[in-house]
């Protein structure tokens, strides 16, 4: 008799090999071994690489008891990723964001099954992982990116983004809107074929929201894909002329 499995929503989990292949080392990813470069920085590359957050964080701002944002973000993440994935002790000491975060997740009816989920793609040479993976009330996922702080800057935009995302302000927004898309493609690509949801969930002092991807991410899923591969073709054929394996100008 054959042996029968059953699938479920979070099946993927446990029995996709490629969810074993890599490691983070606190600065990036390898991937058998190999180093790969982070979503962000891969995005600037392509589409916003004249970005610079200076021109659109105000000068004032508030802080979070001398905490800079970085470290207040890293702290929420590990936090969340120690709650999600079973390794947290004493929960007393927890940021308020992450309180944020437990009440809003329980208001959606949301159930989280996975935090920093890492994954990669060879096409573009990307390594990245998912803040939270969640299950609805019907059992279908939900990719979550979480993003902490950002309340007077969020929508603040001095130009656009470089083609196909011309039309598109170059916000931390829609930055975050990019990043998140990208996790969705290599999703869909290598982890899961199946109905989704995806959200970048904006955590601050006024509270939580969830903010879907918007139509333009939609839209330019595929012209999008297709230019971070077309420049990782472009980086290996320079990196290959730099190290003489072949010639210059052919």
């Amino acid at each position: 008799m054959a042996d029968t499995f059953v699938v479920s929503n979070t099946s993927f989990l446990l029995y996709n090999q490629r969810l074993d292949n890599i490691e983070h080392t606190g600065r990036g990813f390898k991937v058998h071994g190999k180093s790969m470069r982070g979503c962000i920085h891969r995005l600037q590359q392509s589409f916003y690489p004249d970005f610079d957050i200076r021109y659109v964080r105000p000068k004032k701002r508030k802080r979070d008891a001398g905490v800079s944002g970085r470290d207040r973000g890293r702290r929420v993440d590990e936090e969340i990723t120690a709650l999600v994935n079973g390794t947290s002790g004493d929960n007393t000491d927890l940021h308020n964001y992450t309180k944020k975060w437990i009440t809003a997740t329980r208001h959606w009816n949301w159930t989280p099954v996975a935090a920093q989920l890492k994954i990669y793609d060879e096409d573009t040479q990307i390594a990245t992982a998912i803040d939270c993976v969640c299950k609805d009330e019907e059992g279908k996922l939900i990719f979550v990116e979480v993003k902490t702080g950002f309340e007077d800057y969020v929508d603040n935009s001095t130009h656009f983004m470089h083609t196909p995302l011309g039309n598109v302000r170059n916000t931390p927004q829609n930055q975050h809107f990019l990043q998140l898309l990208i996790m969705c493609i290599i999703m869909e690509k290598y982890y899961w074929t199946n109905e989704y949801s995806a959200f970048v969930v904006r955590i601050d002092e006024k509270g939580v929201r969830r903010e879907a991807l918007p139509s333009w991410a939609h839209d330019l899923k595929d012209a999008i894909y297709s230019i971070l591969v077309e420049h990782t073709k472009q980086k290996k054929r320079h990196d290959r002329v730099n190290n003489g394996d072949i010639k210059k100008g052919l």
